[in-house]
């Protein structure tokens, strides 16, 4: 089993959970044998021409404890790479007052990265400071973007958006390149639990033709008291206007069309229908949890393409917009 002393808290005191979940979950879950978190991180040059992002975690379990920070990288010529690093459970320490994360000779927080990571092949290291963070409309029914289902204990996997979008400065070396961040844009979110879900559809992008609007979809399976539902998240925000289609708050979703190519949705809330169209490229391998561990692939790309299309009931359309370089990952979902 794993032993008690493996999460340790940098300093102050441990902060009361509340409705942002960025924080550390998993401080009683040093014994759990079905664990994992981890937060990702996103960054996009000024230019469009890198993306690089990060993946820091822990992941709690008999056969294979460990920290890991994973790492996909798109390069100017479009060439996706992947990189898991891997540390003992020891080199993992936190804070929640403020919010801190170590693993190894890296650091996580809500206003910065600092990247150091080395093996045999690879060096990557480097630092970006973040500007003020894009947060969710937040109430006690919708504390998160889960929703009420924030409220459920022991789902199998829980989400967490950290920011929308914001703005970076800094830069990232890899194997020698140096990668220019500053003037950017990132995008920060989390998942906890014991395992993601058996399909499951994810979108983010905050690249659109028009300033200022940032998106981010999820629609997947939900274990629930003993049977499976399909429940879904989008957040549109324009311009500061957040436009929310959810499980709970009784939207309604529709996947017309979902491959390894190209996917249709449609979402309808009260007077509002929104439109989501895109394709994807192959993208690369990432690790992910099942039970604890790390130990199944999925598929992300960073450059796919996305048109979102809000209308009203009268027709009038409040929103016609276009995007690249998304994030799409399209696991065991298959609609034609």
């Amino acid at each position: 089993m794993i032993k008690v002393n493996i999460c340790k808290e940098m300093g102050g005191e441990t902060m009361k959970l509340n409705y942002n979940k960025t924080n550390f979950q998993g401080v009683n879950q040093w014994k759990s044998q079905h664990y994992f978190e981890g937060w990702y991180y996103k960054q996009v040059s000024q230019d469009k021409k890198n993306t690089i992002s990060f993946i820091s975690g822990v992941s709690f379990n008999d056969e294979d404890p460990h920290a890991f920070i994973q790492c996909i990288y798109k390069d100017k010529d479009n060439q996706h790479k992947t990189f898991y690093f891997k540390y003992t459970l020891d080199e993992f320490s936190y804070n929640n007052r403020p919010f801190e994360i170590r693993i190894g000779d890296s650091y996580f927080s809500k206003n910065e990265i600092s990247i150091y990571l080395e093996d045999e092949t690879s060096l990557i290291e480097g630092a970006i400071n973040f500007g003020a963070l894009t947060d969710l409309e937040r109430t006690f029914l919708n504390p998160n973007i889960m929703g009420y289902f924030n409220y459920i204990p022991n789902l199998e996997c829980n989400h967490e958006v950290v920011s929308m979008n914001h703005s970076l400065n800094g830069e990232i070396i890899i194997n020698g390149e140096s990668i220019d961040f500053n003037h950017g844009k990132g995008y920060i979110e989390k998942d906890w639990g014991r395992s993601f879900p058996e399909k499951y559809i994810w979108i983010q992008s905050n690249h659109f033709d028009k300033d200022n609007i940032s998106f981010c979809c999820s629609i997947a399976t939900v274990p629930l008291i003993g049977r499976t539902i399909q429940g879904f998240f989008c957040n549109v925000i324009v311009d500061g206007q957040e436009y929310r289609f959810a499980t709970y708050n009784n939207a309604k979703v529709k996947v017309v069309k979902c491959n390894k190519d190209q996917f249709y949705i449609l979402m309808k809330r009260n007077t509002l229908t929104l439109k989501i169209k895109g394709s994807l490229t192959p993208g690369e391998e990432l690790v992910a949890p099942n039970n604890g561990r790390m130990s199944y692939t999925i598929r992300e790309a960073l450059t796919g393409k996305l048109q979102l299309i809000i209308k009203n009931n009268t027709g009038i359309v409040l929103l016609n917009t276009k995007a690249d370089h998304c994030g799409v990952e399209i696991v065991n979902y298959d609609v034609d």
